[in-house]
């Protein structure tokens, strides 16, 4: 797969252009949600005792859950989580929604993501940063990388979509 730039998640016209807020975090909420799985990202796992798994979550009444997070989802529900409140603090508004230890666990779950996943692609200057006076640094826009494929995962994610639990913790 090769990264081209899609300001689609960003909605970085619109805040550029200093749209009101409310707009932008529904574009930008309407983008990132269309990533995620009917059930956000859990998937049941029946007998979760049987397989080497950490703890059990617990719903709201504090009893076991059989739904587990898939990694990569939870990852993208961070990025979205610090997308927002980055563009709340770009428009001077104080980010009610989330707390700042969520968004610095955040930074911290992702930085474990790509540790793990640890793409080794070689990135280099493209024709747009050269020709915009950027002669060091890397946008990584049009090099390729060796990916797994999402539309894959989302699909068996969609097939497994009905997780015992609709509380979340």
């Amino acid at each position: 797969m090769i990264f081209w730039n899609d300001s689609t998640y960003t909605q970085e016209h619109s805040i550029m252009r200093h749209e009101p807020l409310e707009d932008v975090l529904r574009r930008i909420d309407e983008t990132w949600n269309s990533l995620m799985p009917t059930n956000n990202g859990f998937v049941p796992i029946p007998h979760p005792e049987r397989y080497n798994l950490p703890p059990q979550m617990l719903d709201g009444d504090d009893k076991p859950m059989d739904d587990y997070s898939v990694s990569v989802y939870h990852q993208l529900h961070c990025l979205h989580a610090i997308l927002r409140s980055w563009v709340a603090y770009f428009y001077g508004q104080e980010q009610k929604d989330l707390f700042p230890s969520h968004i610095l666990h955040c930074f911290d779950y992702i930085r474990f993501g790509l540790m793990c996943g640890m793409d080794m692609a070689l990135e280099g200057g493209n024709a747009a940063s050269i020709a915009a006076g950027q002669r060091c640094g890397t946008f990584g826009l049009g090099t390729t990388h060796v990916c797994r494929d999402w539309n894959t995962l989302y699909q068996w994610m969609e097939k497994k979509n009905v997780a015992k639990s609709n509380k979340r913790c």
